[in-house]
């Protein structure tokens, strides 16, 4: 089970590179708003997250 968890957890962090790379390389491929806001919130800077999530009328998930 916990081999199962770890190979999640290693998907999930070859997403979240991915993305990082395309944003920071400008991708045509991605909206450049939403990497800025994707960058932001990956960044964990609590007030602006809070604020960036109030601003789109949203509520912050629940980890």
């Amino acid at each position: 089970m916990s081999s199962d968890r770890e190979e999640y957890d290693m998907v999930c962090q070859k997403a979240v590179t991915l993305i990082v790379d395309l944003c920071l390389h400008n991708s045509s491929l991605l909206d450049q708003d939403t990497c800025k806001d994707y960058l932001l919130l990956l960044s964990g800077h609590g007030s602006d997250r809070k604020a960036l999530v109030a601003q789109k009328g949203q509520t912050e998930p629940k980890l």
